[in-house]
């Protein structure tokens, strides 16, 4: 993934790929305020959708032509760039300098009138119809030289001129002294790291610091409380990693093991009670490596925790939006395991994550789609709001294609790169503002649970993860209404009468008290599938006797028990899928169709597997309930979310959105990639309009008074014809171009 340093260079170009944003902003209401409160609340509801722009351009601050831009189509929530009095990487910039790579000394005056001139700006913008604005910090790097004393330096040698903003005496050490530690195994190098001639901020050098230091921490908390004055309504962080052996961490992780377990669970774990014998591990010492990946996601989670709450001190409101990168592939996903990314750490207090990606949703070739409904699925489940930044969603079908994903799965944003199709933007906003019954307020309908558990990969192991993928994709190409969720959501039997089936696949390493919630789910009548021997392991990673030799099928209470040893046993796996091939192909849409039309020569995996179950027949029989939406077979490309909330004692509102995927990506060449359009890989796919579609909802008992279908293209909803039979309710579709919400009364 491009680093930061890559993002300012070039003027008012979209950033590239180093913003890693994950999700975004807080919870929509229907008026269209910033929720709050709803991480106390036991169930996670959906928020209505918002538009999202981020542009890292210069030229923003003082200028009517922008504002006259934003203006046209302004966007829910603005992200721009270093737009900010201090940046985080360079500590000062100079006069009218926001977007450059450069630092300058300016005096406390000429401070104060950036301040000013921030002011307004982002006054003039909320004027403009930019609801929320937030700028660029970074929780990891400055760029400068320590020796030369440029670049951050700038700001830290002068501290005591820009002292009136908040930043109190200067620290006695140097900022040099915060540097990220590597430990034995690879110690970093202090002169920090060299830039070539072809980066932006050459001569500079990249320095990586630790947030667990309380000189930096202090440091980006004043800089966001400064941020907060100049009326930014929150603030994005970028690269959010954290990997760090230094005597603050040490000292901490001593203390979150203390936090975390009772000395006698601490001796069984790691074979000590004694806090100060303990330190933090290294890749092969088992739970000991794990806790100190966990430790290090609580940490980046508590940092997010006090950048609120330093802009909070000026703005009640103020939030923070940090970037966890991409979630569309095993490779970017895995690699990124111990620098403390894991979203339900960080979700109690940003509420949005960013997810950053290339590959705009649609259809790539025959049967073959790419989509970002996953990510949105994880962060209901998790309980924040989801942001997809998609690069290459610059046309308008792909746009809106992105925008719908949103709107289906719970709520969130795409966030578009850059200004193109205004219209776009306009559409959606209004359609998403002037619906916002439609979206706020409901609880998912799924009838199946797929449980995912991050620290799975604490322990090196890929196969939860991976199969984790291969179930999300056949459960949506099958349109069988699933939820992903924790294993704590399992907890005190949550799930019962929540969900006919729970799936669990290669959850490796489980604690007794898991495997125990699942056991009581299926004995109260449900059904628990399980894929590849969960649980095999205890939480301290010590072979558990016996779950490798259990029954096939074990009835249990009122339900039942399945166990297959392999994922081919209930899915014929497909030659190809977006998530097998790596983070940089994956960013290169040249690549991934080689990748595609290379599957076409032979079967994979070789020779393929026969005589397996099929996964929804399986699960059918044991639910004793058609799982599909569509009473037809066919069209993957067709996605559907179902979502329910009560009004009053007597009435109940069910949304059935419908997402069309038939939207051919175009053969342009993706950020960074190698090919011009003359020479790619040409794969076409025509466009589908969907007509007639037949859908069957399972619902509460009721009598169905009204089926009403709205669409972002149609001004006015249509009324359509439905059959209903005991609690099953069928319709006909009408023509879909690329999203349509069919609202349901019953009462």
């Amino acid at each position: 993934m491009r680093r930061y340093f890559q993002v300012f260079h070039g003027g008012g170009k979209v950033p590239s790929k180093a913003i890693r944003l994950v999700v975004i902003l807080a919870f929509l209401s229907a008026a269209g305020s910033l929720a709050r409160g709803q991480e106390e609340q036991e169930e996670w509801k959906s928020s209505v959708p918002f538009t999202y722009l981020i542009e890292y351009g210069s030229g923003h601050v003082g200028n009517p032509d922008y504002l006259k831009k934003i203006a046209t189509a302004p966007p829910t929530l603005m992200h721009v760039g270093e737009d900010v009095v201090f940046a985080s990487t360079l500590g000062i910039k100079g006069v009218g300098s926001y977007s450059g790579s450069r630092s300058e000394a300016i005096s406390a005056e000429e401070a104060r009138a950036k301040f000013t001139a921030l002011q307004q700006y982002t006054a003039a913008m909320h004027r403009a119809g930019v609801r929320w604005i937030i700028p660029y910090i970074n929780n990891v790097c400055v760029l400068g030289d320590s020796v030369a004393r440029t670049g951050f330096w700038e700001f830290y040698d002068h501290w005591d001129r820009y002292r009136e903003f908040g930043f109190g005496p200067r620290p006695a050490e140097d900022i040099l002294t915060a540097q990220i530690y590597g430990g034995p195994p690879r110690p970093w190098p202090p002169r920090g790291r060299e830039l070539g001639p072809s980066d932006g901020f050459y001569p500079y050098k990249r320095y990586e610091l630790c947030v667990n230091n309380p000189v930096w921490r202090n440091i980006l908390l004043k800089m966001t409380r400064v941020i907060a004055e100049t009326g930014m309504d929150g603030v994005f962080c970028d690269e959010m990693i954290l990997t760090d052996y230094c005597a603050y961490d040490q000292a901490k992780f001593r203390e979150y093991l203390g936090r975390k377990y009772s000395p006698a669970e601490r001796q069984r774990l790691f074979g000590t009670s004694a806090l100060n014998s303990l330190r933090l591990g290294y890749r092969g010492e088992g739970a000991l490596w794990h806790e100190s990946q966990a430790f290090w996601s609580r940490s980046l989670g508590e940092f997010l925790r006090d950048v609120r709450d330093a802009g909070r001190q000026v703005n009640p409101n103020f939030f923070v939006v940090p970037n966890f990168g991409p979630l569309s592939g095993l490779d970017g996903t895995f690699k990124r395991v111990n620098q403390g990314k894991d979203l339900g750490e960080w979700a109690p207090y940003c509420r949005v994550i960013l997810y950053e990606e290339n590959q705009r949703p649609g259809q790539l070739a025959p049967g073959v789609f790419l989509d970002e409904i996953l990510h949105f699925k994880v962060a209901f489940g998790l309980k924040f709001v989801g942001g997809t930044l998609v690069y290459n969603a610059q046309d308008a079908p792909g746009i809106e294609l992105a925008m719908a994903e949103a709107g289906a799965g719970g709520g969130g944003a795409f966030i578009q790169a850059g200004y193109a199709e205004p219209e776009s933007r306009l559409k959606y906003r209004h359609f998403f503002e002037t619906n916002a019954d439609l979206f706020a307020g409901y609880g998912s309908q799924a009838d199946v649970a797929l449980v995912f558990a991050y620290d799975q990969a604490y322990w090196g192991n890929p196969v939860h993860l991976s199969t984790f993928y291969s179930l999300s994709q056949y459960l949506s190409n099958h349109h069988i209404l699933y939820d992903v969720i924790p294993p704590e959501k399992m907890q005190g039997g949550r799930l019962d009468g929540r969900y006919r089936a729970v799936i669990t696949s290669g959850l490796w390493y489980l604690p007794d008290s898991t495997l125990a919630e699942l056991h009581n789910f299926a004995a109260r009548g449900g059904v628990w599938l399980d894929i590849g021997g969960s649980g095999k392991f205890d939480d301290a990673g010590r072979l558990r006797a016996g779950i490798l030799a259990a029954p096939r099928s074990e009835p249990v209470g009122k339900g039942i028990i399945l166990r297959r040893a392999e994922l081919e046993d209930v899915i014929r796996l497909p030659s190809f899928e977006r998530y097998w091939v790596t983070e940089e192909e994956d960013n290169n849409l040249a690549d991934m169709v080689k990748h595609y039309q290379a599957s076409l020569l032979t079967p994979f995996p070789f020779p393929p597997r026969t005589g397996g179950e099929d996964l929804q027949t399986l699960l059918e029989a044991h639910t004793h309930a058609l799982l599909s939406v569509l009473s037809a077979a066919g069209l993957e490309g067709l996605r559907c979310n179902v979502w329910w909330k009560s009004e009053g004692a007597h009435r109940e509102i069910v949304t059935a959105h419908l997402v069309n995927y038939y939207t051919p990506i175009p053969n342009t060449p993706a950020a960074g990639g190698e090919h011009s359009p003359s020479d790619r890989p040409q794969t076409k796919v025509a466009l589908r309009v969907l007509e007639n579609v037949p859908i069957r909802l399972r619902l509460h008992p009721g009598h169905v008074a009204t089926v009403v279908v709205y669409d972002p293209d149609d001004p006015q909803p249509v009324a359509v014809k439905f059959q209903q039979t005991g609690n099953v309710l069928q319709f006909a579709l009408p023509p879909i171009h690329i999203y349509k919400i069919a609202k349901i009364t019953l009462e």
